[in-house]
Parts: C-alpha cells; sequence; structure tokens
C-alpha cells in the first residue's frame, strides 16, 4: 500500500476514532489500533476507509484520494498516528505499507510505525436493526447537544449514564421521540416530531433505548461531519447504527432502565418569570467568580421586574441586577451555578420562561416556541 492523502482530511477521520479507540487497551492491544484500507471501488473511485472498534462501538469511514499507486491494508496505532498527522507541517501525508511496519512522510519529516496482522483485526458483531428513521444530520446532532449535558458522569450511576431515546405515539397516532437526559439534579427534553419510521409499530422494548456517553459523543462529531441531506438511524432493542453518507457506525446500548423522567417534570406552578438567558449567564459569570468550588450556589431574589444574584464566601461577596419580565410577589431561590449557566448556554433564543413553586420543588426553564425543556432542583438554604 502506498498512498497520498490530504493532511486535513486524514486529520479529520482520525479525529472521529480517537473517542472510539481504547488506547490503553493491555488485555487486547490490537483495540488501541486501526485498519485502514486502500482500495479501488468498482466505478474505478480511488478510497481510503479507517475502521476502529471498542468491541462496544464500531466505526467505518471512506473517503475518494487521489489515485494511488498501490492499494493495500495496514492495522496501526490509531492514537500515534493521529498525533503524526496533526503535527506534520505539510498539506499531504504519504503512508506507505510493508509487511510488518507503515512509513509516514509528511514534509521533512519520516516516521517508521510497527503494525499488526490486518487477519487478527476483531469486528464488532452486528444485529439486524429492523427499525429505521431518516432525519437530517444537523437535527439529529441539535436534539443531542440540547441534552447530553446533563447526562450523569458518576459512574455508579449507570442508569443515567446515557441519553434516552423514547419513541412514543401521539393522539393522533403520529410517531414522536423524546430525547432525555438526567443526573438526578437537573434533566434536559428536547423532541423530535414529524418523523416517519419503516415500521408502524415500535413493540415496547425497542421503543425506549438508552445511548451511552461516549456512544452520543462519537454521533455528535459524525453528524456535525456529514455533507448530506439525510442520515440513516437504525435501531433494535440492545443495539444501534447510524448511517452518513461516508460512515457507517454501531453501537450496543446501555442495559439497564432509565427512570420515570415524566414525573419529574412538574406540572403545576406559582411564578412565571421571563427573561434573556444570555444576559442572565453573563451575569452569572461575573457574580460567580468570588465562588468557591467546594460551594457553587448562587442566590436568585425575584422581584417585580427585577432579579439580585448574589454570592458569598470567604473569597469575597457579589451581587448584580438583572432585569427580566415578572409582575408576582417576591421569592428566592438557590442553585448551582454551573447547572443553571448551562441551561442559558444551550438556550437557542433571546426569551427564557421559569416555571417554579414555593419551596425545594424542581424548577422549569424553557425556551420561548421551542419543544425543549430543563428542569433544575434547587438547593436548599
Amino acid at each position: 500500500m502506498r498512498i497520498s492523502v490530504e493532511k486535513s482530511l486524514f486529520s479529520k477521520i482520525l479525529t472521529h476514532q480517537q473517542s472510539l479507540i481504547n488506547r490503553r487497551s493491555t488485555t487486547v492491544p490490537i483495540l488501541s489500533h486501526i485498519l485502514i484500507e486502500a482500495n479501488y471501488s468498482k466505478q474505478g473511485e480511488p478510497i481510503l476507509s479507517v475502521h476502529g472498534t471498542d468491541m462496544e462501538m464500531s466505526l467505518w469511514e471512506k473517503e475518494v484520494i487521489k489515485p494511488f499507486e498501490s492499494p493495500g491494508s495496514s492495522v496501526v496505532c490509531a492514537h500515534l498516528l493521529y498525533e503524526i498527522v496533526r503535527k506534520i507541517d505539510d498539506q499531504w501525508v504519504t503512508l506507505e505499507g510493508f509487511e510488518d511496519y507503515v512509513t509516514i512522510r509528511g514534509g521533512a519529516a519520516e516516521f517508521r510505525l510497527p503494525t499488526l496482522p490486518v487477519a487478527e483485526f476483531p469486528l464488532m458483531e452486528t444485529q439486524d436493526l429492523p427499525f429505521e428513521l431518516s432525519i437530517h444530520p444537523g437535527l439529529l446532532a441539535d436534539v443531542i447537544k440540547d441534552t447530553s449535558f446533563c447526562i450523569a458522569t458518576e459512574e455508579t450511576r449507570y442508569a443515567l449514564a446515557g441519553t434516552c431515546f423514547h419513541f412514543r405515539e401521539n393522539n393522533q397516532k403520529e410517531i414522536f421521540c423524546n430525547v432525555v437526559a438526567t443526573d438526578g439534579h437537573r434533566l434536559a427534553l428536547s423532541q423530535l416530531t414529524n418523523i416517519v419510521i419503516n415500521e408502524p409499530k415500535i413493540p415496547v422494548g425497542a421503543s425506549l433505548l438508552v445511548i451511552g456517553r461516549r456512544t452520543i459523543q462519537s454521533m455528535v462529531k459524525l453528524l456535525e461531519s456529514d455533507p448530506g441531506e439525510q442520515v440513516s438511524f437504525r435501531f433494535s432493542s440492545n443495539q444501534i447504527s447510524l448511517q452518513g453518507t461516508k460512515f457507517q457506525f454501531f453501537s450496543r446500548l446501555l442495559i439497564d432502565r432509565f427512570p420515570d423522567y415524566m414525573s419529574a417534570i412538574p406540572q403545576n406552578h406559582i411564578f412565571s418569570v421571563k427573561f434573556d438567558p444570555k444576559e442572565l449567564m453573563k451575569s452569572l459569570d461575573r457574580v460567580g467568580m468570588v465562588i468557591e468550588e467546594r460551594t457553587r450556589s448562587v442566590k436568585l431574589m425575584f422581584h417585580p421586574n427585577g432579579l439580585t444574584l448574589s454570592a458569598n464566601s470567604a473569597q469575597g461577596s457579589a451581587k448584580e441586577v438583572v432585569k427580566i419580565s415578572y409582575d408576582g410577589e417576591e421569592f428566592t431561590l438557590i442553585f448551582n451555578i454551573r447547572y443553571l449557566s448551562e441551561i442559558c448556554q444551550h438556550s437557542r433564543g433571546n426569551i427564557m420562561t421559569m416555571k417554579a413553586t414555593k419551596g425545594q420543588n424542581p424548577v422549569v426553564f424553557q425556551d420561548v416556541n421551542r419543544e425543549t425543556l430543563y428542569v433544575l432542583m434547587p438547593i436548599s438554604n
């Protein structure tokens, strides 16, 4: 194998593999490697394909490159190849494969890396995935980004370590999908509406999918780089696939019960406040400079047409008044400042509504004219 690949293109492909590959795999060293193949398609196009897997996820990606001298394949360390290509000072990278090593050249630099046998590269076992949804990649990426920041990071909370895709029917028998993530302190819910699935009925076992954090991260990167108008999202009760113009991605699902998220969303409220989320985020950033990492709490005092933010710590105190739309009685809430800032950060509009009750009950935040909402638990005094 001897090929020349544009550095920016090769770097993009290798970047996608980084969240997939286990670079510290000692029990199965080949799982820290990727399979690189160069062949001509049936139409005579020179194709570079790269395949990586950790046996939980699997990604094939292909690109048309300039004609090469000889086809072939090699299994190379993914992380080291990525770092080499990233730092090469040239627009083109040349890869040449031999029996037990490859050479990488770019500019004045030349590297020689050992390879593993191509025949030993593992293939993840994939299943028949009977349900298929065709969707614009940007739309799917948006609902994932709107919610995935609420995924639990504690490894002990396995059931919350992913994003839930819950397919349901409305009263008109139309299928929609709730996309939900929660860490127990906050919850994000977005919706995919007006969707068409190849099967009119989805059995209960396959209607609720919990997709793990690492899979979600890989999906967003692939969706944002796909130039096509549609991607194919296929699923069963324990596996998903995502296929775009130039990639095919498989992943196993988290096999655990996702909590009853609908019961966590309060339906009744006493106070309703409208505010500019971007302005509130800026104010939180200023007030938060005096907050200690240990506490991370900020007090919000609501009064007619005004919101006073305040924080106190051993480092000092801060206070700022923010304009809001509210004409009710005064009330006070305390929130984790990072959680509140992230909700404001993920807002897409200039007006957000906050609905609350007295006490330590969950508070709902929602963009005007959008399906996405957030639920945040206040902190006790």
